[in-house]
């Protein structure tokens, strides 16, 4: 893959919980999310990979896992 659509973790966080590994009020790291995702972003572009940003929108935390 050398084209990646990406959003970047801005409104990242705990909303609701599905499965017993998310719980709202341990929520989540977002300092940590934000690094981790700042690598990621960092990485694709150093092996030259095209990458495109979707703008986050409020309300919608699952928006960074594009």
């Amino acid at each position: 893959m050398r084209e990646l659509l990406l959003c970047p973790p801005n409104y990242y966080g705990i909303e609701y919980e599905i499965n017993p590994w998310m719980s709202r009020a341990r929520g989540a790291e977002v300092a940590v999310a934000q690094k981790q995702w700042e690598q990621l972003h960092a990485t694709l572009s150093n092996l030259h990979c095209e990458v495109h940003l979707i703008p986050p929108q409020p309300g919608l935390p699952d928006m960074v896992f594009t």
